[in-house]
């Protein structure tokens, strides 16, 4: 049984940039460097909208 959910997590940016650099890693067009650089502004917005 469900108690409670979050809809629209996890975050992948207003215009999908976090799961568009994802794909583009897994299919080498990017390096890892890229996608770590996609990252904190990602991470950080997450962190924001979480805690308020």
């Amino acid at each position: 049984m469900t108690l409670a959910h979050i809809l629209g997590y996890p975050r992948i940016g207003a215009d999908r940039e976090l799961k568009k650099a994802t794909e583009a890693y897994w299919n080498n067009a990017i390096d890892q460097a890229a996608l770590e650089a996609v990252l904190p502004v990602y991470a950080q917005v997450l962190l924001c909208h979480r805690h308020g």
